[in-house]
């Protein structure tokens, strides 16, 4: 079920400008720079619109290797700028954010890669994952910043106003992505612990352990109400409760196997157990050895165990359909999020 949400460098994309000039050679110079990062927007914008739909950072990292080329190739034309009238802030601003830009692409999101891997195997797994892509994007936005104080630094000492209102429209929905995604991040990791839960009582009952039903089980319900409480701390996203009400219908469903279905789950093998000890106990007799006492407990068992079955198999299938519907209740509304916020 697992929607792979990467916090990528979302800010990471840049400002068109509307200048009053003064010194055509200093405008010159500053579109010269900024053409060098501003022809890598859209691939920026692409990369980051598979990885946040869901398709995952592996499965589109050929457009990941082929950013790092670009980050490289624009890199190799900064340098051979020579400045306006010799001040290379610009040049140095511009070459400190492709160096870092290339840097994260290729050093985090390596590592990133790796722990995408093994991210659903257990809640920590899934949290460190998504603290390595938060902590990618700060990089991002750190360099972006700096960079932006750069070419402000510049166009003041050479008189170019940059007309306010003006930000290029794909910078702006790529703020508002980055803001998004880690909302979504925040609901996903409240839900996801439940969920890692649920899949351990799961184990537990496809292994018919008893013990490890109950345990988990018990965790799972206790789980579910901290996840609720949560859930309504984290509100709504500009009104849109949407991503939090879908995953508290997947907690209600997970307070219910708690309560009611593990516990039947838990009743079936019980009395499997039983009805196995009775049969083989009964078996071991001959029988001319066999009392009355011995038939009648074998009939109790063997009833008992038929009907466990039965409710076995009525919660099994219900508990899977139920789940199933719940999940995909749960991706159609990410996806619908995604469309709404994202684009």
């Amino acid at each position: 079920m697992y929607k792979n949400l990467i916090v990528l460098a979302t800010t990471a994309v840049f400002l068109t400008f509307s200048y009053t000039v003064n010194a055509q050679t200093a405008v010159d110079h500053l579109n010269e720079l900024t053409e060098a990062f501003g022809s890598l927007k859209k691939d920026t914008w692409s990369y980051l619109k598979s990885v946040t739909k869901g398709k995952g950072a592996r499965k589109v990292d050929k457009q990941r290797q082929k950013l790092i080329s670009e980050y490289t190739a624009q890199k190799n034309k900064v340098m051979k700028s020579k400045g306006y009238n010799g001040d290379t802030s610009l040049k140095e601003a511009v070459l400190a954010y492709l160096d870092l830009s290339r840097t994260v692409l290729k050093e985090d999101f390596d590592k990133i890669l790796d722990m995408e891997d093994i991210a659903e195997q257990s809640y920590d797994a899934m949290e460190a994952y998504m603290l390595a892509t938060e902590k990618a994007n700060d990089k991002m936005n750190t360099a972006f910043e700096d960079i932006q104080t750069a070419q402000n630094k510049y166009c003041e000492a050479n008189d170019i106003k940059i007309t306010e209102g003006e930000n290029d429209k794909l910078t702006e929905k790529i703020r508002k992505a980055n803001e998004m995604l880690k909302y979504y991040n925040v609901i996903y990791l409240i839900y996801f612990k439940p969920y890692k839960q649920e899949m351990y009582a799961i184990d537990a009952m496809n292994r018919g352990d008893v013990s490890g039903i109950e345990q988990n089980a018990t965790s799972l319900g206790k789980l579910a109400e901290e996840a609720s409480v949560k859930l309504k701390e984290a509100g709504a996203y500009r009104g849109d409760g949407s991503l939090r009400l879908g995953a508290e219908e997947l907690l209600k469903f997970y307070r219910t196997e708690a309560k009611d279905d593990f516990p039947a789950i838990v009743d079936f093998y019980i009395k499997k157990d039983n009805f196995e000890k009775v049969e083989a106990m009964v078996n071991s007799k001959s029988e001319k050895k066999r009392t009355k006492e011995d038939i009648d407990q074998y009939n109790a068992a063997a009833d008992a165990y038929t009907k466990a079955v039965n409710i076995f198999n009525a919660k099994n299938d219900a508990m899977n359909a139920k789940r199933s519907k719940l999940l995909d209740m749960w991706n159609k509304k990410v996806e619908r999020f995604y469309e709404v916020h994202g684009n």
